[in-house]
């Protein structure tokens, strides 16, 4: 009909909209009957609110809890409901409240006329100018990179074979290894000496890794030539396509990382990992002994046992090693 768009339909998720879209984009961004399809709602709706432009909307609408009225069959895998012009965002093992979650970021309105439907509008703030000339540019956002680069350079223990916390918990774990999928990912494995273990016998997988400090990934390579274990891109995504992997293994990780990263670094698990697939965690739940550069415990985010499984909807979870780490399996 000769008319041409300004803004072209794109194929993508949701949680990767800032991937496919320029900050500040649209005065209007809309999601009807959709997240509870995704992978991670909270993080598809972070993603709606930096392609909004401040002053502008963002609209999500659906069916009340339709996740539970489907017994979480097919799609529909979380549920919503709209209260006190609040949504929480729920299935069995997580709840999250969206107005606690975006704080002072975003104003959250929500209509609660209709019995069967939540309809929510979260309003981004307009940035004054005052604001916008003492506003730090890039936050206060963690360089891992710089960190565990010297970490590596600074403390041998993170350079040894026999001391690696994710070998340890895989050859105690071997039997449930060896039956899961054949692609195989260890995030944060370091050296990369569990992805050394896994493509050899017994377990025989097609075994890769990826880790933060480029220090570690030079040591991998060494051992097992390139592109084997890889480097995490600066804004935290793992270099590799979705649904590349059946089996992905984080072992002593997350702990190491700030409360908004661990969500950041689960969300690209899953988008990583192939449907029926498994993911499984090693978090220790104790203070390090290790310092970073700055002086600052190498284990950011210390929580009991509780916290974890709200966090993460485990389909199995241990408290092993003296009650000191949670050992857990995420189905993807």
């Amino acid at each position: 009909m000769g008319v041409t768009p300004p803004v072209v339909t794109r194929e993508g998720r949701g949680e990767d909209l800032n991937r496919l879209f320029d900050p500040q984009s649209f005065h209007l961004v809309v999601a009807i009957n959709a997240l509870d399809r995704t992978s991670d709602p909270m993080q598809c709706i972070e993603r709606m609110i930096e392609v909004c432009k401040p002053g502008g909307s963002v609209i999500l609408s659906g069916p009340e809890n339709w996740a539970l009225q489907n017994a979480y069959g097919g799609l529909n895998q979380w549920n919503f409901l709209a209260v006190d012009d609040d949504l929480t965002i729920w299935r069995p093992n997580r709840k999250i409240s969206l107005q606690k979650a975006l704080g002072a970021r975003a104003i959250v309105r929500a209509r609660t006329d209709d019995p069967d439907r939540y309809f929510v509008e979260i309003h981004v703030p307009e940035v004054s100018a005052e604001d916008a000339e003492v506003a730090p540019v890039g936050g206060d956002a963690v360089d891992y990179a710089e960190l565990y680069d010297d970490v590596y350079d600074r403390i041998p223990s993170y350079t040894m074979a026999h001391m690696s916390p994710g070998l340890r918990t895989a050859l105690r774990h071997a039997d449930e290894l060896l039956c899961a999928g054949r692609d195989c990912l260890d995030v944060g494995g370091g050296p990369g000496y569990l992805v050394e273990a896994l493509r050899l016998p017994p377990f025989r997988k097609r075994a890769f890794g990826a880790d933060i400090s480029r220090r570690a990934v030079e040591l991998a390579e060494k051992r097992l030539g390139p592109d084997i274990v890889r480097v995490i891109d600066a804004d935290g995504r793992l270099p590799f396509d979705d649904a590349s992997f059946d089996l992905i293994t984080c072992f002593d990780v997350l702990e190491h990382l700030d409360e908004p990263d661990i969500d950041r670094l689960v969300g690209e698990i899953r988008r990583v990992g192939r449907k029926g697939g498994t993911a499984i965690f090693n978090i220790s739940l104790r203070d390090s002994a290790s310092k970073d550069i700055t002086g600052a415990s190498l284990h950011r985010t210390v929580r009991p046992v509780p916290w974890w499984i709200d966090r993460l909807p485990f389909a199995f979870y241990s408290v092993e090693a003296r009650e000191s780490e949670l050992y857990g399996r995420l189905n993807l």
